[in-house]
């Protein structure tokens, strides 16, 4: 039987892991995994990045000791976890969220100041055209297309024809529920500059005929009309109370009589007491956003029903994101 855990032990191993995280962190930056296809000494890898010997390895056994890389007779090596999320030919790659989570970061290192402040110290949408903005945008596509598929599994998406996909990122949502759904066509709606990234991915989709475009600030300009469906994926623990309560009152202006809003977001138990992940995901949104927090049930339950909504329940397709569902009387 394995030795309970101390306290002690939770609060020292707690503090520490911001070695693992940079550990990872760093690798990814450097493309060190893309040197590891095959058993590879570590001074080639030094010389492929102009590193120092004596530090690369010591990094090459950081990542032999979280779990990414194994160290045999004839050199470091990728392990299949590594292989299959950290390569640039990964099939489900994640370099990009580790890329956007070094950007997060930054802001994570000034919590106290921010605390002080009342408001992160870098906060608001990711600055247009960018790398950073590239990477929050290519981060969000990697874990849409991780987690759809739970999605699809937890919700039956037959009886729609017409969405609108609300703030829709890479468009990773959309894609894959017109591939799982052959009468689906989708409306894909968010910033101009978005959209421009957007239009990249979808042009290499058999979806692609079935999509359209609407550029806009969800906040600010129209949504359309005439949907049966609108899909928001972790759009409103970026905004504030206020604004979430105005975007239901124009969800339902834009739905057809029975048409139905889907949020996914990371929604938090009306005690306050989970889930975790959602918890620190609202302290998050505190460092980035004006407003933005991880919601209770409760609150969106109440901006549905103000909006004119009916019976709003709750899907968990898997992971950290719940699904609420709701209808609007025919």
């Amino acid at each position: 039987m394995a030795k309970a855990m101390q306290p002690s032990e939770k609060i020292t191993q707690l503090a520490s892991l911001y070695q693992k995280s940079q550990i990872l962190l760093v690798a990814n930056n450097a493309e060190v995994f893309d040197l590891l296809t095959e058993p590879t000494h570590p001074e080639a890898v030094a010389d492929a990045l102009q590193w120092d010997n004596r530090g690369t390895r010591l990094l090459l056994d950081g990542l032999v000791a979280i779990g990414f890389v194994e160290h045999t007779s004839q050199g470091y090596n990728n392990l299949p976890i590594a292989t299959q999320h950290l390569c640039s030919d990964s099939p489900d790659p994640l370099r990009a969220f580790l890329r956007h989570t070094v950007h997060c970061k930054a802001r994570w290192d000034h919590l106290e100041e921010s605390l002080r402040l009342g408001h992160g110290l870098k906060v608001g949408h990711h600055i247009l055209d960018t790398q950073e903005f590239r990477d929050y945008v290519d981060a969000m596509e990697e874990l849409g297309n991780l987690t759809m598929g739970d999605v699809l599994t937890a919700v039956d998406f037959s009886p729609y024809r017409n969405m609108l996909d609300l703030g829709c990122g890479a468009g990773q949502c959309s894609r894959a529920i017109l591939e799982a759904h052959l009468q689906v066509q989708s409306t894909l709606f968010d910033l101009p500059e978005v959209l421009t990234i957007s239009k990249e991915r979808i042009a290499a989709s058999s979806v692609q005929e079935r999509i359209t475009y609407r550029s806009g600030d969800c906040e600010q300009d129209d949504l359309g009309e005439g949907y049966d469906l609108i899909w928001v994926s972790n759009l409103f623990h970026g905004l504030s109370a206020e604004a979430s309560a105005a975007l239901f009152q124009k969800c339902y202006a834009a739905l057809i009589p029975g048409g139905t809003l889907m949020v996914k977001d990371f929604i938090v138990d009306n005690d306050g007491a989970g889930p975790p992940f959602s918890l620190i995901f609202g302290l998050h949104m505190y460092l980035h956003t004006y407003g933005g927090n991880t919601w209770k049930l409760e609150d969106y339950t109440r901006w549905a029903k103000d909006a004119g909504f009916a019976s709003p329940h709750i899907q968990e397709p898997g992971r950290s994101s719940r699904i609420l569902i709701m209808k609007k009387p025919d």
